[in-house]
This record gives structure tokens, sequence and C-alpha cells, in this order.
């Protein structure tokens, strides 16, 4: 039922087990520095009269260039996630990996993590970078060339397939499911769809428990917190320090990492007051196999706080030994993010009241977290709905609905592609090799698609910086029509400007210098608003010498990012707020009022939400700041916010300013339109 299914088309590829692939792939590994200096275009033109080439086209006559021309370019855009003397720049998925013995034959191949089961799966590969990943670890002396000769190979792409006309390949179709009892009437369609005709429901073996049954309505129901994310920790706490003193075991359930790690920095500052209180387990992607067998074992046990994210709500087999805590009550669950559907919903709080055990389970959600549904305190205030979990379900499943209809949208697209692909298979049994690969290079070809680059102001508005928002003002358009031109006009430019200022006082944390406190204006591609946006901002506040930098990241990460290129700049004289940033008189040494960490934050825009991070400096005292972040970010995930010095000022700050934004941008950019 998810976009990963329904929605995906499938490219099936080949394995050419010819000497001359290796080569060719070896060749562009050894001189993968030369892609920076001389552009993706010229490496790959170079690549195409090489030898290896001509040898391939040899051997495969009806390898067509073109098919060539397409795989070389691919590979040269993989090798460029593989920069010499520096960490891989890899998708979380691509991370993922272990150097395993193979079972029959004893030697080393690479095996990922299934995104989904979180269990090793040898047949995961992802093409040229799964290849690169090979000849990076024989470099680090994990692999032999022997080992890497075997798996790397030259992966043409033989088509497109709808993954949803699987099940119309089979005569009879079979499923199995713990969640049949509660799918959506939108999923229900589906299931029509493909001819299923019969349910049978199997009950449990077990002397089930009733959910809540020992819990209080109030205990039980859903809460959702408005206001600031203090007033929603402290909501949570709450319940935690409650079922902790019956001596259960919490499970506290994230939608992802950087929701969960925000949690963990905030308990670590405020702690239950509870003797038997012990800091929470953590159980994330990030963890090693091992790592995360022993959470689970030592996670259902009395006075145990474990935090994890929704991948491990679903199937992980938290077991409960310890009778002690089945007469406390059992385990507690504890879910902060709405569930995206009901088979979800189910299979979270199946994480308690397992087999014939006692358990409850509770929904705290933040409101701002369900903007995304569209939904508010105002829409439930004004529906005809007594509750807001009634409420949140409606909007919900309006939203459900528009997702499928964009999966459907997608999968219509891919049907034409399809059909050729079967068409180029009845080609390849009729031995009529030229259609079938003028067939198989048409039916895998991927549009090109609009690159939209996105580019987000981050700026210290306060009372020293009133040339700086003069500069940004003055040079904006000059900075869109710059990477414009370079670009195409074709393509999309989305800019956005946040304001940041500081609060007044530690006695007053959450009244803030400007009345309309952080001033956004979202992404728009009408450069001449933001401008004017711009230009409406008054240098005004700042108390004392550190800057509300954690709330303006706070709304730089809330942003509808969507776009390929994504570039953060934050342009500031000041540092965040918390002793260990800097030196100089800090109303908040403790650190930011609302506990927000800049380097966790960084970290999630960095590594999350693939977002480049620049760092406009103005005055050496951020140096301290920068340097902890810095330290902390590729220490965690491998990167750094780039430093760009606008130190030299004075009347030539909008032309440095407008350098720095597109120099970077630019260079970024380089390997896509050079």
């Amino acid at each position: 039922f998810g976009d990963g299914f329904y929605g995906s088309p499938y490219r099936p590829c080949v394995g050419l087990d010819h000497p001359e692939g290796f080569n060719l792939i070896f060749r562009l590994w050894q001189k993968r520095d030369d892609v920076q200096k001389t552009g993706r275009k010229q490496i790959a033109q170079t690549l195409m009269s090489s030898q290896e080439v001509r040898k391939l086209q040899q051997s495969f006559p009806n390898f067509s260039g073109d098919i060539l021309k397409r795989e070389l370019n691919k590979m040269v855009d993989a090798v460029q996630c593989f920069p010499k003397g520096r960490l891989p720049n890899l998708r979380d998925s691509e991370k993922e990996y272990e150097v395993v013995n193979e079972p029959e034959s004893g030697k080393k191949s690479i095996c990922y993590i299934d995104p989904a089961s979180r269990v090793p799966d040898p047949s995961i590969s992802y093409g040229y970078v799964t290849a690169f990943t090979y000849l990076h670890c024989s470099d680090q002396g994990l692999l032999t060339m022997d080992d890497v000769r075997r798996h790397v190979k030259l992966q043409p792409i033989c088509g497109t397939l709808s993954y949803s006309e699987i099940p119309r390949f089979y005569t009879f179709c079979l499923g199995m499911t713990g969640t049949l009892d509660c799918l959506t009437s939108v999923q229900n369609s589906l299931l029509k769809d493909y001819h299923f005709k019969q349910r049978t429901f199997l009950p449990s073996t077990f002397d089930k428990k009733r959910l809540n049954e020992a819990q209080t309505q109030e205990h039980a129901e859903t809460s959702v917190v408005h206001g600031v994310y203090a007033e929603y920790f402290e909501e949570i706490l709450g319940d935690i320090t409650r079922e902790l003193k019956l001596g259960r075991a919490i499970l506290i359930v994230f939608a992802d990492t950087s929701k969960l790690t925000r949690f963990s920095a905030a308990i670590h500052k405020q702690s239950v007051d509870w003797p038997e209180y012990t800091t929470p387990l953590e159980l994330t992607d990030k963890l090693s196999n091992d790592a995360r067998t022993s959470v689970v074992m030592q996670a259902i046990r009395h006075h145990k706080i474990t935090l994890i994210t929704r991948a491990y709500g679903r199937g992980t087999d938290f077991v409960c030994r310890d009778q002690g805590l089945v007469k406390n009550g059992g385990v507690h669950v504890i879910i902060t993010f709405l569930p995206e559907d009901d088979s979800e919903n189910k299979q979270i709080e199946g994480r308690t009241c397992r087999m014939d055990d006692p358990g409850s389970a509770r929904k705290i959600l933040f409101a701002e977290d369900l903007e995304v549904l569209d939904a508010s305190q105002n829409g439930f205030m004004s529906s005809e709905f007594k509750d807001w979990d009634t409420y949140l379900l409606d909007c919900r499943s309006k939203h459900e609905a528009l997702r499928y209809t964009s999966m459907k949208e997608r999968k219509d697209e891919s049907m034409f592609k399809h059909q050729q692909t079967i068409e180029a298979c009845k080609a390849v049994k009729a031995s009529n090799w030229k259609l079938a690969a003028e067939l198989y290079y048409k039916a895998s070809e991927v549009p090109p698609s609009v690159i939209t680059v996105e580019i987000c102001f981050v700026m210290d508005c306060t009372g020293s910086m009133s040339q700086c928002i003069a500069a940004c003002q003055e040079k904006v358009i000059a900075i869109a029509d710059t990477i414009a031109e370079h670009i195409g006009r074709d393509n999309r430019i989305r800019m956005a400007f946040i304001a940041y200022r500081d609060y007044v006082d530690a006695s007053e944390p959450l009244k803030y210098d400007s009345p309309g406190k952080r001033d956004v204006c979202h992404f728009t591609e009408d450069i001449g608003q933001l401008r004017k946006f711009v230009s409406a901002q008054k240098a005004s506040g700042g108390g004392d010498g550190p800057e509300d930098i954690c709330g303006g990241l706070c709304e730089a990460s809330a942003l509808d990012w969507e776009g390929e290129n994504r570039h953060l700049f934050l342009i500031a004289d000041a540092p965040c707020h918390g002793s260990k940033y800097h030196s100089m008189q800090d109303n908040f040494p403790g650190g930011d009022p609302m506990d927000l960490v800049p380097e966790i934050q960084f970290e999630h825009l960095m590594d999350s939400q693939k977002v480049s991070c620049n760092f406009l400096q103005i005055t050496d005292s951020t140096d301290q700041m920068m340097t902890i972040i810095n330290t902390e970010c590729k220490r965690r995930v491998g990167q750094e916010v780039s430093v760009i010095s606008l130190k030299d000022g004075g009347t030539a700050l909008a032309r440095e300013l407008e350098e720095a934004v597109t120099s970077s941008v630019l260079q970024d950019l380089k390997m896509h339109f050079c």
C-alpha cells in the first residue's frame, strides 16, 4: 500500500560479467578527482573513447552506444559520492552495510541492511554506488581485489516495469497480515482491484488482555500539546514519571531520529525526579546489529525507559521475561506522532499487551507536527468532532486519499514503459536484437527533470546587523539571476528568509524582543517578493551577547524543502546561547531556553534533510561555537558546516555576501551543469 510498491517503477538491470566492464569502472575510480577538475560531461566523453569501451562494443555488438553513454553518466554521478581523502557522501540506506563472509564460499562481500525489516539482505544493491563501495572497502583493507572483481560489473538497465503489475502475472495471489481488520477504505479498494475475494481471520491463542485495562480515561486518552516544545516535553515527562513510579517499562516512539535526538537532549538536561531513574536507552538505525539486539533485550524491564523510532514499533519483538514487570502493569507505550494509518497504529500499540501480558499505550502529540495534515486547534474547535482522536483520523483520511491519488498517477505514468519492456522481451524471444535493444533503451529512459535550487537565509536581525540586512536586500535578485544564468531559465530557484532576534531576559524566557518573534518568508519563486520582505526587516533588540540562532535553525528545518539542491546560509555576528559556545555575558548560560542544540539541528539539516549548510562569519565571537558544532557534526555524520568569512565587511559587505552565496551554490551545482 506504500509508495515503494504501488507508486514506484522497477528498472531491472543485468550485470555484464566481462573484464573490460570492471576495468572501465576501476579506471574511473582511480581518476575520480578529475571529475571535479574537468567536469562530468568531459569525463564521460573521455571514457566513451577508451579502449575498454571499444572492447566492450566488440564483445557485445547489440549493446548500443546510447546505452553505454547513459551507463557512463550514471557511473560518473555515483563516483562523486566518494571524494578522495574524505568520508563517502551517501544516503542513509547506502551507509548501512556490513562486510560479511558468504555462507557457502567463505568469500567476502557487502551486505546491506533492509530499511524495512532491519535485517541483512544480500540481494540489495544500489547500482554503481555499491560498485564503488566495494572499491572503497578495498582501499580500506576490508576486501581483496578478488572480492571486488567478483561483484563489480557494468550494470545496464533493461527497461521499466511497474511493481503494481507483479500480482497480475500470477493465477493465485495469497497474502498474510496481522492488521487485516483495520484497513482503510482506500486500501480495501486496492485489494478489490487485485481480485482478492476471500479473507480469513485467525484469532490469538492467548488470553489477550484489553489495552489500557488498568488505566484511567485521563491517562489513556490522546493529548495534543500547543505552545512551545518545553510544554510538550513536560507533558511527556509527566507521563513517564507516573508510570515509572509504578515500576513499569516505558517505550517512547518517535517519528524519526531527529525528533528522538531532540527529546534525548532535553531529558538529559531535565531528568525524572525518581531514585530508580536511569538514562534512557536509544534504539535507532544508527546502531550496529549487535547494539540493537542488546537494547531490545534490556528494554523490557521495570524502571527502564527506551526511546525508539517508528521502524522499531513494527515487528520488533520486545519480550517480557520479568514477572515483576507483569505485576506492575507491563509495558507502557508513548506514541509521539500520529501513525500513518490504523495498521501502523495497531503495530506500535502491539509492542505492549503481548501474548497474555497487560499493557497500556497513549498518544502525546505536538500540535506543530500535525500541521502537515492541516490539523489545528481552530480546525478542531470548528469541527463536528468531540475529541481529538476522531478529528485527527478524519484529517488523516483526507490526507491519505490525496496520497493514493498521487501514487496512482505515478503508476499510470510508468505503464507505457512497462508495456514497451514487455514488447522488448518478446523481441528477445524472437531474436530481433536490434528492436529489443531499441525498446529496452527507450523503456529505461528517465526524462530530464526540472532542477529546483533552494536557498534559505537565516539572519540575525538584532541591532548590530542593519548593514547585513541591507546587503542581503540589495543582492538577492542578483544572486538569483547569476544562478539562473548558470542552470538555465527552465529550472526553478526558490528562496526563503528567516529573521531571528532574541529573548528579552532569563526571567521571561518566552518573551521575545520583536512582537513578531521570528519573521519567516517561506520558500518562494517570486524573488521580488522576498526582497520586499527583507527590506521590511528592522534591526532591533539583542540585550545580552548571544542571540536566538537555535530558533532560526528551528524555523529553517520546518520549511517545505523539496528541491534537489538545498542550501542554507546562516549569517550572524554573535553566537547562540550557552556558555560553552562563547565567553560573553549570557542570560541563558545553560543553553537555549527551548532546549534546542545547534549541533543536533545542523546534523538533522545536513544528514536527514540533505541541506548544504554554510555559516557566513562576521566576527571572531562565533569561532568557539563553530568549532564545537563542526567537531560534533563531523563525529556524528561525517559532515561539517562550511565557514565563509565576511569579516572584511564595510562597504564591500554586499559584494562579499553575493560572491560567497553564488560561489558556494554554483560549486555544488557544477557537477550537474558543467
